[in-house]
């Protein structure tokens, strides 16, 4: 911003010191007169492939420049009544006689507005009245008229002579100049403010950049104060921000570690216990059923566990074959004898964590065996995503308990809870490990009792 009022200040200096001696150049009215009449003279007896030549031979050395045309020059005149332009008409018409049909004196358009003439007042109104249109007679002191005034008069064969200002294109120079630095000035102006603009648009654009990186990320996520000005305090704020909720994370994963060591001895304890039981102690149904449940514990520990602590994130990124990924999750599920196919290229590479997403996929394709009785998985991909969709052919989830299937802990079938086992974490580590790739994920009911669930990310 600074920038731009020096400019402006810069641009406006300029300009007084161009006008702060304007010149104004002034001839005079009897010397026009004689200067039309002896070019019309003169064109009288040339033919016309000799007059422009010769009447520019004729004005070297004067303040017009002369002209010869078969038509008029300037069009659009103005009327010849003004004190100043009439008695000019009248002494060229005094001097020339019949050898003039027509005459036009008009004063050259001003500056910023093309389309109209410029005027020329006389003050007092009652000089301006005294001098009436009576032509300048021999003797009488000359009038002056500005130098840039334009005459075009009409010869008796039909063409025009014409006489304008020798300095024409300085004239319009120095008229058009003050509107040039004044568009120059806005131009000036504007460019500097989207500079400034830009300026302070390119860090917010770099906080947001690394706002978004903090959503899916575990890591510490660096902005950077270099080239931030006043955000670098921001941008510290930003990362003091991430060091306190890692720490936050970190101490509760701890304690939440700690808790599941102590939960895991005991159910190992019990678990040896329960297979060491004497056979009139326990009978072989209650201790089988004690047994799996004892499983189910611990599954539903170690799925609680990596969820809480993240620990398939801890794997640094690397470049992961998804396609040779979804393969082996569906051969793996044939071999169990479930019901499971793939569709799609053989190989597509992203970059990722392959624990990450090794475990969501499989968890999706797990709940499409058990709830939709087969899973069918395909994987297409464009120049900047890859979408794997797992379809099954179960009944779906009603569009108003979509958000809830998400929630961990949550079994939207009670009365299958029962019979289908599971901790309520599958969707849930799926959508994390999607998102913290910077992925979508969704559901949607298809046609003729079809349910497909649908990631999609970036390719990178």
């Amino acid at each position: 911003m600074a920038l731009s009022l020096v400019a402006v200040q810069l641009q406006a200096f300029v300009q007084i010191w161009l006008f702060a001696r304007p010149v104004v150049q002034l001839t005079g009215t009897r010397f026009l007169a004689d200067t039309m009449r002896d070019a019309v003279l003169e064109m009288k007896s040339l033919p016309q492939s000799e007059r422009e030549a010769h009447l520019q031979a004729l004005a070297h050395g004067l303040p017009v420049r002369l002209d010869w045309s078969l038509a008029q020059p300037w069009p659009d005149s103005v009327s010849n009544n003004a004190p100043v332009t009439g008695r000019l008409v009248a002494t060229i018409r005094q001097v020339l006689g019949p050898d003039a049909t027509h005459i036009d004196v008009t004063m050259p358009p001003r500056s910023l507005s093309p389309s109209s003439p410029s005027r020329v007042e006389i003050l007092p109104l009652a000089f301006a009245n005294q001098l009436g249109m009576a032509p300048v007679e021999e003797g009488e002191p000359d009038i002056l008229v500005p130098v840039n005034i334009r005459i075009a008069l009409q010869m008796a064969d039909g063409s025009w002579v014409s006489a304008a200002s020798a300095n024409l294109d300085d004239t319009l120079f120095n008229e058009t100049l003050p509107v040039t630095l004044f568009v120059g000035g806005g131009a000036i102006i504007v460019l500097m403010s989207i500079l400034m603009a830009r300026r302070i648009v390119a860090p917010l654009r770099r906080l947001i950049t690394a706002a978004e990186a903090i959503g899916k990320s575990r890591e510490l996520v660096t902005v950077g104060v270099k080239g931030l000005g006043e955000f670098a305090a921001v941008a510290r704020a930003f990362e003091d921000m991430q060091e306190r909720l890692i720490r936050f994370v970190g101490d509760r994963t701890q304690m939440l570690a700690a808790i599941s060591h102590d939960l895991r001895s005991s159910l190992t304890r019990l678990k040896i216990a329960t297979e060491g039981a004497l056979p009139n102690t326990l009978h072989g149904d209650d201790r089988g059923a004690i047994l799996a449940e004892i499983i189910d514990m611990e599954a539903m520990l170690e799925l609680t566990l990596s969820f809480a602590t993240g620990e398939a994130m801890l794997v640094p990124s690397r470049p992961i074959d998804v396609a040779a990924l979804l393969i082996s999750l569906v051969d793996n599920a044939l071999d169990a004898g479930k019901s499971c196919d793939y569709e799609g290229p053989n190989h597509c590479e992203t970059i990722g964590h392959p624990i990450s997403l090794k475990r969501a996929f499989s968890n999706l394709i797990d709940n499409g065996v058990k709830y939709g009785g087969a899973a069918h998985v395909s994987l297409t991909i464009d120049a900047s995503t890859l979408r794997v969709a797992i379809a099954d052919e179960g009944p779906g989830i009603p569009a108003e308990l979509v958000e809830e299937a998400f929630k961990p802990f949550r079994r939207l079938d009670p009365a299958r809870s029962e019979i289908v086992r599971g901790s309520g974490l599958g969707m849930t580590i799926a959508r994390d490990a999607v998102q913290s790739h910077g992925g979508i994920i969704w559901m949607q009911n298809g046609p003729d009792q079809q349910f497909t669930v649908i990631v999609e990310l970036p390719r990178r």
